[in-house]
């Protein structure tokens, strides 16, 4: 079996996976994150002679890990987000039966 060590927050999880994903784990996680291994070329909108695009020169681990870096700081300000929305609407109905008061229909 082969491993692989991943550290998030100062904890550290090895991911045992079969011998016949040997050499294709981080190919396959960076194609599960959307890793482009061509991009566009910034030397062909002034050099209609360059290709118009060229190899990625981000490589498919640096990818993988920005974006399980980024996925995870984004899980957290969506629930940071939420929690303030719930902390908002609170304060909303709050002032809303200030103004209102208690309101009958006879």
């Amino acid at each position: 079996m082969a491993t692989i060590e991943v550290t998030v927050l100062g904890q550290t999880k090895t991911i045992t996976y079969p011998d016949g994903l040997e050499g294709n784990f981080l190919p396959l996680a960076a194609k599960a994150f959307g890793y482009p291994a061509y991009v566009p070329n910034p030397a062909a909108a002034s050099d209609p002679t360059q290709p118009p695009m060229m190899a990625n020169p981000k490589d498919a681990l640096q990818h993988t890990m920005e974006c399980v870096t980024n996925d995870l700081v984004q899980r957290v300000r969506n629930v940071i987000a939420h929690e303030e929305r719930q902390k908002a609407e609170a304060a909303i109905q709050a002032a809303i039966n200030a103004q209102i008061g208690d309101v009958t229909v006879s």
